[in-house]
């Protein structure tokens, strides 16, 4: 009789358990409850978080009274490449682009006055038409003639919303305040949109 009373103790022991315990939901997420401040949400896993996909940055028409604004000439930049092409003197030429990079350098500290408004301008080849994007320089550029150092960044990279601008060619170069003076770096880039 002992042998057959322990299996029968341990299942009527197990079954009982079983009846008094609650289902196991936490695999059903309707059936979770939200995390409070009595019961803190679970640990999440340490993997690293996906890096956040770059802002796409969306071209603003410019009015007429900043179209016929007069510009000052520097010579404190250089766009380097749109749409992964490097400028090398001719047009690149972007098959009607939804979106593209543009990038290059701008030594704001060679400027001489506090920068305002740094803005990568899109002039259409009729001159009657302009857009800009806001660039900030956020990539510290040791390749540079003068190079980047004590933390300052020259280099900028932006994702440009391309498609909204119509086909044809777009003069390319740089427009910022200082001292209240439109000045703008124009190194003679040109792209061609399809």
């Amino acid at each position: 009789m002992k042998s057959i009373a322990a299996p029968l103790l341990v299942f009527a022991l197990a079954s009982t358990l079983a009846a008094c315990s609650p289902p196991d939901d936490s695999q059903n997420p309707a059936v979770q409850q939200a995390p409070t401040a009595e019961t803190p949400a679970a640990e999440t896993s340490a993997e690293p978080a996906a890096p956040a996909a770059p802002e796409v940055l969306a071209v603003r028409a410019l009015g007429e009274a900043e179209r016929a604004e007069a510009l000052v000439a520097a010579a404190d930049c250089n766009l380097e490449s749109a749409d992964g092409a490097a400028f090398a003197g001719a047009d690149i030429t972007v098959a009607t682009p939804s979106v593209m990079k543009v990038s290059g350098w701008f030594m704001a500290d060679r400027a001489g006055a506090p920068i305002e408004q740094l803005a990568l301008r899109f002039e259409a080849a009729d001159k009657a038409r302009l857009w800009d994007i806001p660039l900030q320089t956020t990539i510290v550029r040791g390749d540079l003639p003068v190079p980047d150092t004590n933390g300052s960044a020259s280099g900028f990279e932006a994702i440009v919303d391309a498609g909204a601008l119509p086909s044809g060619r777009y003069h390319l170069y740089l427009a910022y305040r200082a001292d209240g003076v439109l000045t703008s770096c124009d190194n003679g880039r040109h792209i061609s949109i399809l």
